[in-house]
């Protein structure tokens, strides 16, 4: 620029520039007509009512305004042995007097099952998987049980009955709860029976389900159980899920 000449700010560049990066952010913000993804609300915490440790009802499970992702449920669970005896409610705080890694597990899922709702859903049941959470089948029997079911309301029921059908999940009809084989990762003890009871096989460290206790003493079995809605994303047709509902810890009938 030579000597005694001015020199003029391009305004008009600056002001095309500044409009069209305030319109690339609202674009990214608004995702430029992309269609907003996909979302599965979870269980409300305040539908599940706990009775003892032995049976839970949950009800208010709402679909409305889901019904493009097919969505239905899957229980998911995890059995811990232990030397305490509790009868009661399990909260918590006791959780680590039962067994440890009970506690710790509650611990590491507890804030997925805390996500602001208003959030694009990250939750993915690789959480349960890496600490051998599996879901629950259900069905009249072993080989015709499924892992999801369709409900507006359940009732759980691990009570301490002499019932072959027991422990047991009610959805219109009363069906039998399994466990899982993990996809065929292991083979739950007792061979002939994969029911939820106290049996003496869970001590058997081949059952991945299971966690084992410390101490010496007459055994008790505990399962944490939580719920998640499953369902397909129509844009891309892979599985979607909602963030997990702790229902609670049941005590796991003696076997008979």
């Amino acid at each position: 620029m030579g000597l005694g000449q001015t020199y003029t700010k391009p305004t008009f560049f600056l002001a095309f520039l500044s409009l069209f990066i305030a319109a690339a952010i609202v674009c990214g913000m608004s995702a430029c007509g992309i269609d907003d993804e996909p979302y599965l609300s979870p269980v409300s915490p305040s539908a599940v009512v706990v009775t003892s440790n032995t049976s839970a009802r949950i009800g208010g499970m709402s679909t409305s305004g889901e019904s493009d992702y097919s969505p239905n449920y899957l229980l998911y669970y995890k059995i811990y042995i232990s030397h305490m005896s509790v009868t009661s409610t399990i909260s918590p705080e006791g959780m680590s007097g039962i067994n440890s890694t009970l506690n710790s597990d509650y611990s590491a899922i507890l804030p997925y099952t805390t996500l602001n709702t208003s959030t694009i859903q990250v939750f993915t049941p690789t959480v349960f998987s890496n600490r051998n959470f599996y879901p629950i089948r259900i069905g009249s029997t072993e080989t015709a049980s499924s892992e999801t079911f369709s409900a507006n309301s359940i009732m759980i029921d691990f009570s301490n009955v002499n019932d072959n059908t027991l422990p047991s999940l009610t959805n219109g009809g009363s069906s039998t709860l399994w466990r899982s084989t993990g996809g065929g990762a292991f083979t739950p003890l007792p061979l002939d029976n994969r029911r939820f009871r106290n049996f003496g096989e869970l001590s058997n460290t081949q059952n991945r389900d299971v966690a084992q206790g410390s101490g010496s003493g007459t055994n008790y079995s505990y399962c944490a159980v939580y719920i998640i809605k499953r369902g397909v994303n129509p844009n891309t047709l892979t599985a979607i899920y909602s963030a997990p509902t702790f229902i609670a810890v049941f005590r796991l009938p003696d076997s008979y």
